[in-house]
């Protein structure tokens, strides 16, 4: 049990929920991501390998496993959130990293939308999902 979750419970609060991450592993050949509750409870696990790729140089090839990486790693992500039937929005580990984030800019005076404008995707749909989170992280901060 965690230190923060004993005192949760010592105030009389129920224990928290297990947390809901997303998982990230990019290996020399392969693109991988999942959902895990509480450490345990595997809601998705997507691979995208690359082996195909690298067959006929008979080994990986850091330049093309890079590139692969790069265009895989968004619909990897897509994936597993798919499978796990869940949103950004409800992935602990994101919203706790908004928090830590939102915490700092407070502590130091730095302006919430200077924060808040720092782009987190490529295109406008996975931004604009990805900062419904960051404006639920700086409300739990700053309110």
């Amino acid at each position: 049990m965690t230190i923060a979750a004993r005192d949760q419970m010592r105030e009389g609060s129920p224990p928290p929920s297990p947390l809901l991450v997303l998982g990230i592993e990019t290996s020399c050949d392969e693109t991988a991501a999942s959902v895990v509750e509480g450490g345990r409870i595997v809601h998705s696990s997507i691979v995208s390998s690359q082996i195909d790729l690298h067959a006929r140089f008979g080994g990986v090839v850091p330049e093309i496993a890079s590139r692969a990486h790069i265009e895989q790693i968004l619909p990897v992500i897509r994936a597993a959130l798919d499978e796990a039937g869940v949103t950004p929005q409800q992935i602990d580990g994101l919203k706790r990293r908004d928090e830590l984030v939102y915490r700092v800019a407070r502590a130091r005076d730095i302006p919430v939308m200077v924060t808040f404008a720092g782009g987190y995707a490529q295109n406008v749909e996975d931004t604009v999902t990805i900062h419904c989170n960051t404006v639920v992280a700086a409300k739990e901060v700053f309110l």
